[in-house]
């Protein structure tokens, strides 16, 4: 299953010093479920999630707790809830 083939937008960008650093966005038109959120975690230092999809939800953020490297999220997803948030805090 490609992430980029169910509408979520994945870069990846090798620094002069460090390891590689992944950034994903997941938009309008992403077709994705939270199985396909789960392979996120075979990317390399995913660092950056930015969501604007309504679609995505609770079951959706609870995918992405795997992300030990996960430093910025940005969600404009309305089904999201502020409990479903804490549970990424780590």
């Amino acid at each position: 299953m490609d992430l980029e083939k169910l509408g979520a937008r994945v870069s990846t960008e090798k620094p002069k010093e460090g390891g590689e650093v992944t950034t994903v966005n997941i938009l309008k038109l992403w077709s994705g479920d939270k199985d396909a959120l789960a392979r996120l975690k075979d990317l390399p230092n995913v660092q950056s999630v930015y969501v604007d999809n309504g679609q995505f939800n609770d079951a959706s953020v609870a995918a992405l707790k795997d992300l030990t490297g996960l430093s910025s999220l940005t969600l404009l997803a309305p089904q999201v809830t502020d409990a479903s948030l804490e549970s990424l805090k780590g």
